[in-house]
């Protein structure tokens, strides 16, 4: 359908009269209300044409406009729109069948809920009930979600301080940021302090208390803190020899976003539960799942699981889920996302290289980031290192990675910053071309030039 110019200037001032402020309000940048999307792009009520370089939310995996997930939709609105989580279908058996070829092998089951966050708060949950323990622990910088036990699980005290108190029993250690490491030691003479750690809070916190670690393979939210190789393999020696579950939080990582359907493969790690959300479906239906390995499943047909969304399970849903995983199998997006990974990890590099602002680019496959810095030589922040709970007082055009990112969505690439630490943060669609990514790896060489000339002496 197409709205006129006025129209739309009037459904903006409705947003503003009728809704709350996104969480994003407030960069260098006007609102835009986009009205149509196709592949990797989208275009705003003016007809100009962004590339997306973030997949809105980590989440829009084969892109826009896909017909076939648009198809499959309709159909299961006119065979059955809507059934009871108590009841089954048959598009949600079908979408469990093609889930579990898929996970890694130890896992056995699973259940559909709606969101990133119910997966993570049903994880937790679960270790709860299963292990008869409640200590959990997590990570710095970590981002799990948005519900009361998610947030829990979160990180990021910016995010969790307006909330407090929350659940007792989470307990929080350095993460594996080797450009910045909390150990102030350097990798691998380091014997990967960050993990250890770990095994000595697991120790501190009594093992008999703790029911599980909980971790995203790639720390996305937080600045795409990409781990030592030996980080995840050991980590699971450690829980395994300590009885404590390990929960692999892949919301963001899963679904070929680093390459491999599910990020954890890289280490061949099995983990005892898995949580999956937004490219499950790529953003087409809200859609989310949680996964556990034989044993915990055996647990639970003797014990019911008291657990029940309304939406859970809904059917659209689900048959948005099953044709995207079709066609990321179709268009083998998880070996594009690989090929155009290696491509865009080698581009972002050459930034690296050339710009003085930059103090370090990281990623694996199509998850990357750009980290800002003052001082190349000696990684010195344009502002406090940790912006976690102080990060308001300083004017918008202190927060540096906050301005490229403005200054990329007015060329028309869009870009998320993770404004706490000053580190732009790149995930496109994976059905993305190496000539898309050299078009928006083109646009961040102008952008960093312009930082580098009016933040840089």
């Amino acid at each position: 359908m197409q709205y006129s110019k006025k129209e739309i200037e009037q459904f903006l001032e409705w947003e503003r009269m009728y809704l709350l402020a996104p969480t994003e309000r407030g960069r260098d940048y006007r609102p835009s209300m986009f009205v149509r999307g196709k592949g990797s792009y989208l275009w705003d009520q003016d007809g100009k044409k962004y590339l997306d370089f973030f997949s809105q939310t980590w989440n829009v995996n084969i892109g826009y406009g896909n017909q076939k997930v648009v198809e499959s939709i309709k159909r299961q609105a006119e065979e059955l729109a809507y059934l009871s989580p108590v009841r089954t279908s048959i598009v949600r058996v079908k979408l469990a069948r093609k889930l579990m070829s898929l996970v890694p092998k130890n896992l056995a089951k699973c259940m559909f809920y709606n969101s990133g966050s119910e997966a993570v708060d049903t994880a937790l949950k679960i270790s709860k009930e299963y292990t008869r323990k409640y200590k959990f622990i997590s990570r710095w910088y970590a981002y799990h979600g948005a519900t009361q036990g998610s947030l829990s699980a979160t990180g990021l005290p910016a995010r969790r301080s307006p909330y407090e108190p929350l659940l007792p029993g989470f307990i929080f250690v350095p993460p594996p940021y080797c450009f910045r490491c909390k150990f102030g030691l350097e990798y691998p003479e380091c014997k990967i302090r960050c993990v250890e750690f770990i095994e000595d809070t697991i120790r501190f916190e009594n093992p008999e208390m703790v029911a599980a670690v909980i971790g995203e393979p790639i720390m996305g939210s937080g600045g795409v803190i990409v781990p030592p190789p030996e980080y995840w393999p050991r980590l699971r020696e450690i829980t395994k020899k300590h009885g404590v579950l390990l929960i692999d939080d892949e919301v963001i990582t899963g679904f070929g976003r680093t390459g491999k359907w599910f990020c954890v493969e890289r280490w061949e790690v099995e983990p005892d539960i898995m949580t999956l959300a937004k490219g499950i479906s790529s953003g087409y239906t809200p859609v989310s799942a949680t996964v556990v390995t034989r044993d915990i499943a055996d647990f639970y047909e003797t014990e019911p699981f008291m657990h029940f969304h309304t939406y859970q399970n809904h059917p659209l849903c689900l048959a948005a889920a099953l044709a995207n995983i079709e066609v990321m199998e179709e268009e083998e997006l998880v070996e594009n996302a690989a090929k155009v990974g290696r491509h865009l990890q080698d581009g972002l590099k050459g930034l690296e290289e050339s710009h003085p602002c930059v103090g370090e680019t990281r990623g694996m496959g199509l998850l990357a980031a750009i980290e800002l810095v003052k001082n190349k030589e000696t990684r010195e922040p344009f502002l406090e290192e940790d912006l976690f709970l102080i990060w308001k007082k300083y004017k918008p055009e202190q927060l540096v990675a906050e301005v490229a990112v403005g200054k990329a969505y007015g060329k028309g690439l869009i870009l998320s910053a993770f404004k706490f630490a000053n580190i732009i943060r790149i995930c496109p669609p994976l059905c993305i071309d190496e000539e898309e990514v050299d078009y928006g790896v083109e646009i961040l060489d102008t952008v960093l030039k312009e930082i580098d000339s009016e933040y840089l002496e």
